[in-house]
């Protein structure tokens, strides 16, 4: 994750610098470099949740948008109109939500949950990015495959599943993702035959 690398390397030239001008000033005390250690460590660690650079760097890919603030590789990519939801390769019940501008793209960020259903070992997850109105939509199964899921929108559905050896023992899930072009409370869905209504989710809002 390179923007790790980065907030750490630019809070340590603020503290060399700073250390520099503590020294030139000639106020060289202890209580000046530990006000001045304080300060860049509290700092530092808001950046780290406030991240500054969303709002200054734009980048030319998804790819390269995912790969500053992530680590891992990339499975699958679902292109809304204002974002990119990135489903995670090494568990792809992770995404992550890519906003993009005529620009390029910007930083991830995490979606906002707004509707789950839990049916059977099966959930249903909507969410939405935090910075325009596009909506995804995540299904994941722990027990049976998804393999045929439409809804009321016409939204086109991709599948993905993993495997885990678990004390021997064989463990798949299933996945499917799509990006809601419409998004309201008539929302409906069909999962292999079974119907879905969305006011039967519970809201996360």
């Amino acid at each position: 994750m390179l923007a790790a690398t980065v907030r750490l390397l630019f809070w340590a030239i603020v503290f060399i610098i700073g250390r520099l001008l503590i020294k030139k000033s000639g106020h060289a005390n202890y209580k000046n470099k530990a006000i001045l250690a304080a300060t860049v460590i509290i700092l530092g660690s808001v950046s780290f949740y406030v991240p500054v650079e969303r709002n200054i760097l734009t980048f030319h890919s998804v790819e390269s948008a995912f790969k500053y603030s992530n680590f891992g590789e990339i499975a699958m990519i679902i292109n809304g109109e204002h974002s990119d939801l990135v489903v995670w390769e090494h568990e792809k019940g992770t995404v992550s939500v890519i906003p993009k501008t005529d620009k390029g793209w910007k930083m991830s960020v995490v979606p906002k949950d707004i509707k789950l259903r839990i049916h059977n070992q099966m959930s249903i997850h909507v969410c939405k990015d935090v910075y325009s109105n596009d909506y995804y939509i995540m299904l994941h199964d722990m027990s049976n495959k998804i393999s045929a899921v439409s809804d009321n929108k016409n939204s086109i559905f991709y599948y993905a599943d993993t495997t885990k050896n678990i004390n021997g023992d064989v463990a798949r899930t299933y996945y499917a993702y799509a990006y809601l072009q419409d998004f309201d409370d008539s929302y409906s869905l069909n999962v292999d035959g079974d119907e879905f209504v969305l006011d039967e989710c519970k809201g996360l809002k």
